[in-house]
């Protein structure tokens, strides 16, 4: 039997291709990636950082730096990570 290879793959991640629930959605994404960043970290408390330092990025982003910048000052500040993928 012969197979097509697969040519694309599309990530929805807000929603706009599938009908996502983002409630169940957004903390499971940021629970796995706090176990890529340090299985040791305290997932409830990396969820709720992130979820919070994300709606202050949203009500306040005036362009003076880029997202890498601010969510690296944000897991410095808050949790304490020194170096992470973002």
């Amino acid at each position: 039997m012969l197979q097509t290879p697969i040519k694309t793959v599309l990530f929805d991640l807000d929603g706009t291709l599938l009908d996502v629930d983002m409630h169940q959605f957004v903390p499971a994404y940021l629970d796995g990636l706090a176990e890529s960043i340090d299985p040791k970290l305290d997932r409830k408390t990396f969820v709720e950082t992130m979820i919070s330092r994300t709606m202050e990025r949203l009500a306040s982003d005036d362009g003076s730096q880029t997202n890498e910048d601010f969510y690296r000052k944000a897991l410095l500040s808050d949790l304490g990570i020194t170096s992470a993928p973002v």
